[in-house]
Protein backbone atom coordinates (compact mmCIF):
# COMPACT_ATOMS: atom_id res chain seq x y z
CA UNK A 1 0.00 0.00 0.00
CA UNK A 2 1.02 3.61 0.06
CA UNK A 3 0.75 6.49 2.42
CA UNK A 4 -1.59 8.82 0.52
CA UNK A 5 -4.78 7.67 2.23
CA UNK A 6 -3.04 7.47 5.60
CA UNK A 7 -1.56 10.94 5.27
CA UNK A 8 -4.98 12.39 4.50
CA UNK A 9 -6.65 10.53 7.38
CA UNK A 10 -3.96 11.75 9.78
CA UNK A 11 -4.35 15.34 8.51
CA UNK A 12 -8.14 15.29 8.87
CA UNK A 13 -7.99 13.59 12.27
CA UNK A 14 -5.54 16.10 13.70
CA UNK A 15 -7.49 19.03 12.22
CA UNK A 16 -10.47 17.83 14.23
CA UNK A 17 -8.33 17.49 17.35
CA UNK A 18 -8.80 13.73 17.54
CA UNK A 19 -6.33 11.11 18.71
CA UNK A 20 -6.16 7.72 17.02
CA UNK A 21 -8.01 6.34 20.03
CA UNK A 22 -10.77 8.97 19.66
CA UNK A 23 -11.17 8.17 15.97
CA UNK A 24 -11.20 4.45 16.68
CA UNK A 25 -14.08 4.88 19.14
CA UNK A 26 -16.07 7.02 16.72
CA UNK A 27 -15.59 4.59 13.85
CA UNK A 28 -15.91 1.38 15.86
CA UNK A 29 -12.43 0.04 15.16
CA UNK A 30 -9.37 -0.65 17.25
CA UNK A 31 -6.64 1.94 17.59
CA UNK A 32 -4.31 -0.59 15.93
CA UNK A 33 -6.55 -0.66 12.84
CA UNK A 34 -6.58 3.15 12.65
CA UNK A 35 -2.79 3.05 12.91
CA UNK A 36 -2.61 0.61 9.97
CA UNK A 37 -4.79 2.96 7.92
CA UNK A 38 -2.59 5.95 8.75
CA UNK A 39 0.55 4.01 7.84
CA UNK A 40 -0.98 3.16 4.48
CA UNK A 41 -0.93 -0.56 5.21
CA UNK A 42 -4.69 -1.08 4.94
CA UNK A 43 -7.83 0.67 3.71
CA UNK A 44 -11.16 0.75 5.55
CA UNK A 45 -13.72 -1.76 4.36
CA UNK A 46 -17.02 -0.69 2.78
CA UNK A 47 -19.03 -1.47 5.92
CA UNK A 48 -17.38 1.25 8.01
CA UNK A 49 -16.65 3.95 5.44
CA UNK A 50 -19.68 6.10 6.27
CA UNK A 51 -18.79 6.15 9.98
CA UNK A 52 -15.18 6.91 9.04
CA UNK A 53 -16.24 9.84 6.84
CA UNK A 54 -18.55 11.27 9.49
CA UNK A 55 -15.87 11.00 12.17
CA UNK A 56 -13.42 12.86 9.92
CA UNK A 57 -15.97 15.53 9.01
CA UNK A 58 -16.08 14.70 5.30
CA UNK A 59 -18.66 13.19 2.98
CA UNK A 60 -18.69 9.55 1.99
CA UNK A 61 -17.90 10.69 -1.56
CA UNK A 62 -14.80 12.52 -0.35
CA UNK A 63 -13.63 9.44 1.57
CA UNK A 64 -14.22 7.25 -1.49
CA UNK A 65 -12.17 9.71 -3.55
CA UNK A 66 -9.29 9.42 -1.07
CA UNK A 67 -9.47 5.64 -1.34
CA UNK A 68 -9.57 5.70 -5.16
CA UNK A 69 -6.61 8.06 -5.30
CA UNK A 70 -4.70 5.80 -2.96
CA UNK A 71 -5.46 2.74 -5.09
CA UNK A 72 -4.43 4.48 -8.32
CA UNK A 73 -1.19 5.70 -6.76
CA UNK A 74 -0.43 2.17 -5.53
CA UNK A 75 -1.14 0.72 -8.97
CA UNK A 76 1.20 3.23 -10.59
CA UNK A 77 3.97 2.60 -8.09
CA UNK A 78 3.72 -1.15 -8.67
CA UNK A 79 3.87 -0.83 -12.48
CA UNK A 80 7.23 -2.23 -13.63
CA UNK A 81 6.99 -0.78 -17.15
CA UNK A 82 7.02 2.89 -16.17
CA UNK A 83 10.00 4.97 -15.12
CA UNK A 84 9.81 6.79 -11.79
CA UNK A 85 9.58 10.08 -13.69
CA UNK A 86 6.65 8.81 -15.78
CA UNK A 87 4.90 7.56 -12.64
CA UNK A 88 5.28 10.96 -10.96
CA UNK A 89 4.01 12.76 -14.07
CA UNK A 90 0.95 10.52 -14.32
CA UNK A 91 0.27 10.86 -10.60
CA UNK A 92 0.54 14.66 -10.82
CA UNK A 93 -1.85 14.75 -13.77
CA UNK A 94 -4.36 12.49 -12.01
CA UNK A 95 -4.25 14.71 -8.91
CA UNK A 96 -4.75 17.77 -11.12
CA UNK A 97 -7.72 16.18 -12.93
CA UNK A 98 -9.36 15.00 -9.69
CA UNK A 99 -8.93 18.42 -8.11
CA UNK A 100 -10.42 20.20 -11.14
CA UNK A 101 -13.35 17.80 -11.16
CA UNK A 102 -13.96 18.34 -7.44
CA UNK A 103 -13.79 22.12 -7.88
CA UNK A 104 -16.26 21.95 -10.79
CA UNK A 105 -18.68 19.82 -8.73
CA UNK A 106 -18.45 22.24 -5.81
CA UNK A 107 -19.08 25.20 -8.13
CA UNK A 108 -22.14 23.49 -9.61
CA UNK A 109 -23.48 22.75 -6.12
CA UNK A 110 -23.13 26.41 -5.16
CA UNK A 111 -25.08 27.43 -8.27
CA UNK A 112 -27.97 25.01 -7.74
CA UNK A 113 -31.16 26.58 -6.44
CA UNK A 114 -32.25 25.38 -3.00
CA UNK A 115 -34.25 22.18 -3.11
CA UNK A 116 -37.88 22.44 -2.09
CA UNK A 117 -38.98 20.15 0.69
Amino acid sequence: MNGYFGDQVRRLRTQRGLTQRDLAKLVGLSQAQISLHEKGEDLPGPAIRLRYARALGITLGELEELIRRSQVKEYLRASPDLSDEAKRSIEDYIDFAWDRDRQAREARQRQEPPKEE
